[in-house]
């Protein structure tokens, strides 16, 4: 596989991922139930937490905010490698993608710490 060939892998993972990450935000609004790719570390007890719907109503507008970046951090890969050339956008989008997702892993530790 060449390197544009993994980039482009890559960017389709990310798409996929954001559409899986706005349904664990919709099952945790509306079921209350935690996805734990998204919302907890591997070795978190999800039976320990002191208030779920707490946790739920802190962490489920801001997975929503990471995957809708996500979403369109894919969709714009899309359209940059396969339909138009629009690198600014893809390259402007990628920096946006890596600034949410950092923030979303410091949302997450502090809402671990908050109510685990």
């Amino acid at each position: 596989m060449s390197t544009s060939g993994f980039w482009q892998f890559m960017d389709l993972a990310i798409l996929a991922v954001g559409v899986y990450g706005l349904y664990a935000a919709w099952v945790l609004k509306n079921q209350g139930k935690i996805v734990k790719l998204f919302l907890t570390f591997k070795e978190t007890d999800i039976g320990a937490c002191k208030d779920l719907q707490g946790f739920a109503n802190c962490m489920s507008p801001k997975l929503s905010t990471c995957a809708g970046v996500m979403l369109l951090y894919g969709v714009i890969s899309i359209l940059n490698f396969y339909v138009i050339d629009i690198h600014t956008l893809y390259w402007i989008m990628m920096l946006v993608f890596l600034v949410v997702l950092f923030w979303y892993g410091m949302e997450v530790k502090k809402a671990l710490n908050q109510y685990f």
